[in-house]
């Protein structure tokens, strides 16, 4: 067997190269390739009006129609106070806040008064459905806050007829049902 003369250009298994330090062989800079092909927006867009209040084509910009300059001071610093609060988008956020522990608090307090739900062992092939806390600041007409509102909510959609429930009902006062029971009444003396 005859030895192999190695390839000078050849590289090794396990051997490094070094490439060269920038700008002292490499002069040219390369950029990435842009397409040449020019972009439309989609045909579906053509239906709204797509371009923003600083657009200079913008046919009627909304600070033509919308302005506070025609308000009251009074009502100009309801405007304003109403966007200094912030109301928590979830649940991390809510509970570093004692106004919003508080809110939460009183709404389970609330469900357990009410007896909003009962207690039972969960059947083995059955996993909880579950719930999302929703937040909301109420304001008195002055704008100042009357209180902070919190919701337990159970995520419903989860469920499945037939599996998770069979059949639900909510009874709901309409103005005909309202109207009928008073018929009746008033019949009836």
């Amino acid at each position: 067997m005859e030895p192999r003369l190695k390839d000078p250009n050849s590289i090794e298994e396990g051997q490094h190269i070094e490439s060269p330090p920038p700008n002292e062989t490499n002069t040219e800079v390369t950029h990435p390739r842009r397409s040449g092909r020019t972009t439309r927006p989609p045909t579906w867009t053509k239906d709204y009006i797509c371009a923003t209040h600083h657009s200079p084509g913008t046919q009627y910009p909304i600070s033509s129609y919308v302005s506070f300059h025609r308000l009251s001071q009074e009502h100009r610093c309801c405007i304003s106070s109403l966007s200094e609060e912030q109301q928590p988008s979830g649940y991390d956020e809510a509970s570093i806040d004692p106004k919003w522990q508080q809110a939460m608090k009183a709404e389970l307090q609330a469900l357990i008064d009410n007896k909003t739900w009962d207690l039972v062992p969960l059947p083995l092939d059955r996993k909880p459905i579950g719930c999302k806390w929703v937040y909301k600041i109420k304001y008195h007409a002055d704008s100042s806050i009357e209180r902070y509102k919190a919701w337990l909510v159970a995520k419903g959609f989860t469920q499945k007829k037939g599996f998770d429930f069979h059949e639900t009902f909510s009874p709901v006062a309409t103005d005909v049902t309202v109207r009928s029971f008073l018929t009746v009444a008033t019949i009836n003396d």
